[in-house]
């Protein structure tokens, strides 16, 4: 409705919030797991909460207790809608459960299939009967994501996301994705979250359609349980699946009728696919020819369309690149966890050197709740690492990632300082750990570590981004050496994932415990090295590229070398990376 008019989904003061969630009364139809509750308005609320588990995942704890709560909320007349909502922080539902997968595969292709036709089954079960309402937060991925598709309407918080990874584990959606999500937002908004595996944000979820209503964190629960209660009694329609309108609707009408049209679509969908991956990954390509032929054969939505993707998901879950991808998965998954005991809290931040390393690492910083003070030796040097982190967060407001407000509460949290300031010393003496992210050079690296020793508190860390230079020769002559510590960022700091942690022999595990938290904390993929000559990345990367050079002088053309690693795999061949 327009600002002006009320909204009566959205009462206005907390009493009416506070009233709407105390009206309710337990059902003894739920589980440990699975809690539910009944309100006035016939409206029953299903909070999913899945014991032991940090996240809910589609896995046997919920194939196994959810249906039959369904079934007996759908065979109770005074339950006339059903709302799904998140008991955990994290988030709705973040997927299947991969690590179930290794035990199924081993079985062979039709246990694989079987597990995806049981999910199948279960959420068109789910589709056909009463007014279900996923009222989601955080994320809601894969299998949360087709199991929110097979609500009638959908309702997210302004930060949630939805979206389809599959594709980054070597497979499709096998919960009846790749027909739902065509069938509600076309095949022209499906392609794209399908084949890159991105997610996508509620605002931009709900101008495709994916999602039916954006509410603020806080008001999740009650704005569910209020339109749930329009819903059932008639006063808010259920959006149709397929409406679509203007050209949409037309290019759509082509696509589904038309082998001229679809052919097109699919044809340049594949090129982009050829060009991003080379070929070396089954998955987009599955996707593209499975739902090509759906929609050729008018299967999409009926039985035989959800069972050719079960097939096609059986036969990516055998395949040698589906089990490579998510031994990915699991290692990254890995890498989120801090394997070392005793990090300090940090919650302030120093950074030496306001170039692009060094503001990326406040950037990030500041981006995750911490405070960054950012030094540099003159204004005009802090200037050029401060403009670069406001337009980095402009760009971001005007793309729809961070709202204006965000933006200002997140540079409130950087401050910029220099040598000429009087009371720089004064914001370093309240950081729990200074970056230094100034030149390579060795007598500086070692005035910097005497200064910082002087201004910050003695239990402050002192991490250095060197790249190369010994870690150990760093805090030769510290006098606290075991609060020295390197954290080797890669540039773009945005955007790169990895930071090198590299204790020396002195180094404290303290010190290391709380560096691979702040790198956790900043988002980042933390590994940790041996102070030896390359750390982790440069010691792959230097003898990789000196065996290319050998290898250039030894070839006719030696450009067929960088040809011959893209269609292995790599992103860019040695040559290139060379240069």
């Amino acid at each position: 409705p327009p600002a002006a008019a009320p909204r009566p989904f959205a009462p206005r003061r907390n009493k009416q919030w506070q009233s709407i969630r105390a009206m309710s009364t337990q059902m003894d139809i739920g589980t440990e797991n699975f809690k539910v509750v009944m309100h006035p308005n016939n409206v029953a609320v299903v909070t999913l909460d899945i014991q032991g588990s940090p996240v809910n995942v589609i896995g046997e704890t919920l194939t196994s207790e959810l249906p039959p709560i369904v079934a007996k909320l759908e065979a109770n007349p005074d339950v006339k809608a059903i709302v799904f909502i998140s008991g955990k922080k994290s988030g709705f539902i973040a997927g299947a459960d991969i690590a179930a997968f290794g035990p199924v595969a081993a079985e062979g292709k039709q246990a694989v299939k079987g597990i995806a036709s049981g999910l199948q089954a279960f959420l068109t079960q789910m589709e056909a009967g009463k007014p279900k309402i996923a009222a989601i937060s955080g994320s809601a991925l894969g299998g949360g994501a087709e199991f929110a598709l097979a609500c009638h309407f959908r309702i997210a918080t302004s930060p949630a996301s939805i979206g389809f990874p599959e594709v980054q584990l070597g497979l499709l959606p096998g919960g009846g994705g790749t027909n739902r999500l065509p069938n509600l937002v076309g095949v022209q908004n499906a392609l794209p979250m399908l084949l890159q595996g991105g997610n996508k944000k509620a605002s931009a979820a709900k101008k495709m359609g994916l999602i039916d209503h954006v509410c603020e964190e806080g008001q999740l629960d009650v704005c569910a349980i209020t339109m749930a209660g329009m819903i059932a009694n008639g006063e808010l329609k259920i959006p149709k699946r397929g409406e679509f309108k203007g050209m949409y609707k037309y290019i759509e009408k082509a696509i589904a009728d038309y082998d001229i049209a679809r052919n097109y679509v699919f044809g340049q969908a594949k090129t982009q696919v050829m060009k991003a991956s080379g070929g070396n990954y089954p998955a987009p390509l599955q996707i593209l020819e499975t739902l090509k032929k759906n929609i050729k054969t008018k299967s999409l939505g009926k039985p035989q369309g959800y069972d050719l993707e079960a097939d096609v998901f059986a036969d990516l879950a055998l395949t040698p690149e589906s089990e490579g991808l998510q031994a990915v998965f699991f290692g990254s998954t890995a890498l989120k966890k801090n394997p070392f005991k005793g990090a300090k809290k940090v919650e302030r931040v120093g950074v030496l050197g306001a170039g692009l390393m060094g503001a990326g690492i406040a950037e990030v910083s500041i981006n995750k709740g911490l405070v960054a003070v950012l030094k540099d030796l003159n204004p005009k040097g802090l200037a050029v690492g401060e403009t670069n982190i406001i337009n980095s967060m402009t760009k971001k407001v005007k793309k729809k990632k961070m709202t204006a407000h965000k933006k200002e509460e997140v540079l409130a949290r950087l401050v910029g300082v220099t040598d000429e300031d009087p009371f720089w010393q004064a914001h370093f003496g309240k950081v729990d750990l200074v970056i230094e992210a100034v030149f390579e050079n060795l007598d500086l690296k070692h005035r910097i570590v005497k200064q910082m020793e002087e201004v910050c508190k003695p239990d402050c860390i002192i991490a250095t981004n060197t790249s190369g230079i010994p870690v150990r020769k760093i805090a030769e002559f510290a006098q606290r050496p075991e609060n020295i510590v390197g954290m080797h960022y890669f540039s773009p700091v945005t955007a790169m994932p990895l930071v090198e942690i590299i204790p020396h022999a002195g180094t404290s595990e303290e010190v290391t415990a709380t560096a691979v938290a702040v790198a956790l904390k900043q988002g980042k993929f933390p590994v940790v090295v041996k102070d030896v000559a390359g750390f982790f990345v440069n010691r792959c990367l230097g003898p990789y590229i000196d065996e290319s050079m050998v290898l250039a002088f030894e070839m006719e053309d030696y450009l067929q070398m960088d040809s011959a690693m893209k269609k292995f795999g790599f992103p860019v061949g040695p040559i290139a990376l060379a240069d």
